[in-house]
């Protein structure tokens, strides 16, 4: 399953927290991390930066709804930038290890491969 989404609860997260917001790139791998004792949702959680172990916001309540369950099974889910325009319009994706598709496992686009196999 791929999931997209805003990531959530920024503005309310430190200076520190929104500092590191603001060097993420597209394509940068974030943790998930599963907040059950959070008083305001139990089904949170928690966006990590892994380098800097900043806790920099959380996954909206709507998806975290539909996550929880999978992620207290440990169903193995990854968390990707897609966009980051500062901490008002940071877009991630979470999918599964089986909706990844590695560069190399793209196709190649025909023009190139057309190329390849016509002898000029």
């Amino acid at each position: 399953m791929i999931y997209e989404a805003m990531l959530a609860g920024v503005q309310f997260r430190p200076a520190a927290a929104k500092s590191v917001v603001k060097f993420i790139k597209p394509d940068e791998r974030l943790i998930l991390q599963r907040q059950p004792d959070n008083p305001y949702d139990i089904n949170a959680i928690q966006v990590i930066h892994p380098e800097s172990e900043e806790f920099i916001g959380f996954v909206n309540k709507a998806m975290a709804a539909e996550l929880a369950m999978e992620l207290d099974d440990k169903v193995p889910y990854e968390c990707v930038v897609i966009h980051n325009n500062g901490w008002k319009e940071f877009h991630i994706i979470i999918r599964t290890e089986d909706d990844c598709i590695e560069p190399e496992a793209y196709p190649q686009p025909i023009i190139s491969r057309l190329d390849d196999e016509i002898p000029f």
